[in-house]
């Protein structure tokens, strides 16, 4: 299999997290580069996302998350997060607190979550 270059690692992780989001549901999500270029230059990599400010990291060293949630676009309501992965490892998402509290706690209103107040040991 053929080394991808930055560039072409970056793209590919880009379609990776838009095929996750409209797995979830946001069929209309597609990457800021061949439709947006204004949010694109503002840091947010998918758009028709709902809500969310997505922003793809397939990169090796590690990044400032705080900037790059940062440089988003400070829109009513948005919620920017940062989709990152490395080499042999897993993705993960960060993002501000408040918004992974309204997300938590609209996830055990809707739910009533047994998990959530169960004790991990």
């Amino acid at each position: 299999m053929a080394q991808l270059n930055a560039k072409n690692k970056g793209n590919h992780f880009e379609l990776y997290c838009r095929n996750i989001f409209q797995a979830l549901g946001y069929m209309q999500t597609k990457t800021s580069r061949s439709t947006n270029r204004a949010m694109d230059d503002a840091g947010v990599d998918l758009v028709g996302t709902g809500k969310y400010l997505v922003q793809c990291k397939a990169v090796e060293r590690s990044q400032d998350v705080h900037k790059l949630i940062g440089r988003m676009p400070k829109l009513p309501g948005a919620m920017p997060l940062v989709m990152h992965k490395r080499n042999r490892q897993g993705t993960i998402v960060s993002m501000p607190l408040d918004i992974f509290l309204r997300l938590a706690t609209a996830y055990e209103r809707q739910y009533a979550c047994p998990l959530c107040s169960t004790e991990i040991e």
